[in-house]
C-alpha cells in the first residue's frame, strides 16, 4: 500500500511540475524583462531574504558533512586544482565566483588538511552579510574571505585560480565579469555547470526552495516555487572575452541543458604566455 501511495504522489508531482514549468519558465527578449517577470513571484530573485535565510540554515545544518556529500561542481574543482598543481607545482590562491557560503572551501580543507588554503568567495551582498553567522572553525592555515564585488576582491588580492559553478547564467552582464578576469593576474579559470546556447537567450528559470543548497533540509520549512532570470551564455563570446587565455580542456556536463537549444559544458582556461 505504501508503494502505491508513493507512486501516486510521484505521478501527481510529475504532472504538477510540468504544469508549473509551462506556466513559469518563459523566454524573453532581454534580461530586464525576465527579471521583472521573476520579481512578480519572488522579489529580488537571488537576493531574496527568505531564499538566502533558507540557504544559510541548510548550510549550517549540514556543515559537518558537506565535504562528503557528492556535488558535480566539486569534482570539477578538484580537476581544475589538479591541473593547476601539475602546471605550477604549488597550491593556488582561489577565488570562487558565486561560491555560496563556501562549500568548495569546506571540501578542499577536508582533503588538504596540512596545506595552506587561502579561499575567497564573491557573492551577492546578502550572502556576504549572512556569512558572518557561520563559524568555520578554521585552523590557522585555512582562511576564507567573502566579498560582494569582484573588483574589490581582485583589488585586495592576487589570485591564481578562479573557479565558478553555475553562476554566470544568473548575471545580467556575464561578459563584463569575464573581461575583468581576463585583465587580472589570474593564471587559470575553471568554469563548470554553465548554461550555453548558440545565441544568447533570456529565460525565467523555475526551481523549488528545497533545490537550493545541499544536504538535509531544515525541519518545518515551507517549500515553494522560486524564479530566477537566466541568461544562456554564447560560448564563442565567452571564449573571445577571455582572449588572454587558452582552453586547456573542456567536457560536456552530466547535467542536460535546462532550456530548449541550451547545453551545459565545463571549461578550464590557462593564461597564455606564462
Amino acid at each position: 500500500m505504501k508503494k502505491f501511495f508513493k507512486l501516486i504522489n510521484f505521478i501527481f508531482f510529475k504532472f504538477t511540475n510540468e504544469f508549473l514549468i509551462k506556466k513559469y519558465q518563459k523566454q524573453f527578449s532581454t534580461f530586464k524583462q525576465s527579471e521583472q517577470f521573476c520579481n512578480i513571484y519572488n522579489k529580488d530573485n537571488y537576493s531574496n531574504r527568505e531564499l538566502n535565510n533558507f540557504r544559510l540554515e541548510r548550510f549550517i545544518l549540514n556543515f559537518e558533512n558537506l565535504h562528503s556529500i557528492p556535488q558535480p561542481s566539486l569534482k570539477f574543482l578538484i580537476e581544475s586544482l589538479s591541473y593547476y598543481l601539475i602546471q605550477f607545482k604549488r597550491f593556488p590562491k582561489i577565488l570562487d565566483l558565486g561560491g555560496g557560503f563556501g562549500d568548495g572551501f569546506l571540501y578542499l580543507r577536508n582533503i588538504f588538511k596540512n596545506i595552506d588554503i587561502d579561499y575567497s568567495v564573491v557573492e551577492q551582498t546578502k550572502v556576504v552579510e549572512l556569512s558572518k553567522n557561520i563559524d568555520f572553525k578554521s585552523k590557522s592555515n585555512h582562511k576564507i574571505t567573502f566579498y560582494n564585488s569582484l573588483d574589490l576582491a581582485l583589488k585586495e588580492n592576487n589570485y591564481d585560480l578562479l573557479f565558478s559553478s553555475g553562476a554566470l547564467q544568473y548575471l545580467e552582464y556575464p561578459y563584463q565579469y569575464l573581461e575583468i578576469v581576463n585583465d587580472s593576474s589570474i593564471k587559470m579559470i575553471g568554469l563548470t555547470r554553465n548554461s550555453f546556447s548558440k545565441n544568447e537567450l533570456y529565460f525565467s528559470q523555475m526551481s523549488y526552495l528545497f533545490h537550493n543548497g545541499t544536504g538535509i533540509v531544515p525541519k518545518n520549512f515551507k517549500n515553494h516555487i522560486v524564479l530566477y532570470p537566466h541568461t544562456t551564455i554564447e560560448e564563442e563570446k565567452l571564449v573571445n572575452s577571455l582572449n588572454n587565455f587558452k582552453i586547456s580542456f573542456s567536457n560536456s556536463s552530466i547535467e542536460p541543458g535546462i532550456f530548449k537549444d541550451s547545453y551545459d559544458k565545463d571549461i578550464l582556461f590557462t593564461k597564455e604566455n606564462l
